[in-house]
């Protein structure tokens, strides 16, 4: 029984170290502490801004739980701007709307400059892949010495890609998004659905 507890137990910090392997080690990284895991990214400086808008997408091999989509949350003081245009990095935890299976980083922009990308996870048959993008904007308030955290409307939860794959032999596959835009796609197999 106990070596049984010791296989899954390594097995499970196995597929962890597998799957949590960055694209861009240094840039973003995953953590698990205490069981919790999460994102790191660190936005290196690049000379004085005014602001720095982070953008970061993942796809995660199934379908989400809820409407949450998780959140990208700035590390350290309310200086977080003046200490960037003085050269330190700018730190962000990511927190993920699920861990199992583990979100797939495929690009990180600063200032809509990229600066890491790897691949997202693999369209099969019967699997769902959820894509999720989420930004956040660091900006001095006019007339304040006051630095403000905002999160972009773009955010918000209904920022999901979802996409199934049941494909037909010998059909081209395509990608259905229904009229409201609220950005939940249908993986089809030669024709058109609407999702509601």
């Amino acid at each position: 029984m106990k070596r049984l507890c010791c296989c899954v137990v390594v097995l499970g910090l196995f597929e962890f170290l597998v799957n949590c392997q960055s694209p861009c080690p240094g840039i973003f990284d995953y953590r698990n502490e205490g069981g919790v895991i999460y994102g790191v990214i660190m936005v290196p400086p690049s000379g004085p801004v005014s602001s720095v808008t982070t953008r970061v997408n993942f796809t995660i091999a199934a379908r989400l739980p809820s409407t949450y989509v998780g959140k990208l949350e700035p590390i350290g003081s309310s200086q977080i701007l003046q200490n960037y245009n003085r050269g330190a990095p700018i730190m962000y935890r990511v927190h993920f709307p699920v861990t199992s299976p583990l979100p797939r980083l495929t690009s990180l922009q600063v200032n809509g400059n990229l600066l890491c990308y790897g691949p997202g996870d693999v369209v099969v048959p019967n699997r769902y892949i959820s894509t999720i993008s989420l930004q956040h904007i660091i900006f001095q308030r006019p007339n304040s010495g006051n630095f403000i955290y905002q999160f972009d409307p773009g955010s918000k939860p209904n920022s999901v890609y979802e996409f199934s794959s049941s494909p037909e032999v010998g059909a081209d596959p395509i990608i259905a998004f229904d009229e409201n835009d609220d950005r939940r796609g249908t993986w089809t197999s030669g024709k058109e659905n609407k999702h509601a």
